[in-house]
Parts: C-alpha cells; structure tokens; sequence
C-alpha cells in the first residue's frame, strides 16, 4: 500500500519540481534583461546630458588657462568624414586629418 501511494504521487512531485525550476529560470532571466535595459538606459542619458560639453572646442585645464581642443578624423575623404570635418571646424576645433593619400587630403583642404 505505501509503494503503490508513493508511485501515483511522483509524477506530481517531479513535475512540479520542474515548474519550479523552469519559473525560477525564466525569473532570472527577466530580471538580468531588466537590468541589462536600465542600465544602458541610464548610460544613454548620462551621456546625452555630457553631450554638450564634447562639443565645445575650448576649455579651461586645471591650471585655469584657456586650452583649443584637437579632433583627430580618420577616412575624411569620405562624405561621412568630409561632413564631420567640416562641422568640427565651424565648431572651432583644431582638426588632424588622416587618410590614406596625399591628394585625398588635398582635395578637402580646398
């Protein structure tokens, strides 16, 4: 009598285990999503709000005297490059241009 009990409630039991640890599985996983969202959320906003401060091309250093940022741009013969170039220079920043031949940089100087 007690064998024949404890067979008919072993399914139940082992199912049950299951459910428990797929819940707890799936539990965690939602929770490091959650994280993993918030975090690179709160990143994104820490740096849309330092944004402003990147694009300033002067500054003070620690010993309080004025300092020109510099950019350093590579592939400027490209529209991309050509584009951020020429807004870095509206800006006032002091521009290094890398590419790979001369005449490529020649051709955006002019």
């Amino acid at each position: 009598m007690f064998g024949q009990d404890f067979n008919m409630h072993m399914p139940t039991v082992a199912l049950t285990s299951f459910a428990f640890l797929g819940l707890g599985a799936a539990s965690l996983w939602a929770m490091r999503k959650t994280r993993c969202l918030f975090r690179s959320f709160f990143n994104w906003k820490a740096a849309y709000n330092n944004s402003s401060r990147f694009l300033e091309s002067k500054g003070k250093s620690k010993a309080g005297e004025e300092i020109t940022y510099s950019a350093v741009i590579f592939g400027v013969s490209t529209k991309v490059g050509y584009a951020y170039a020429k807004y870095l220079a509206e800006k006032g920043f002091n521009l290094i241009l890398i590419e790979r031949s001369k005449e490529a940089i020649d051709s955006v100087e002019a």
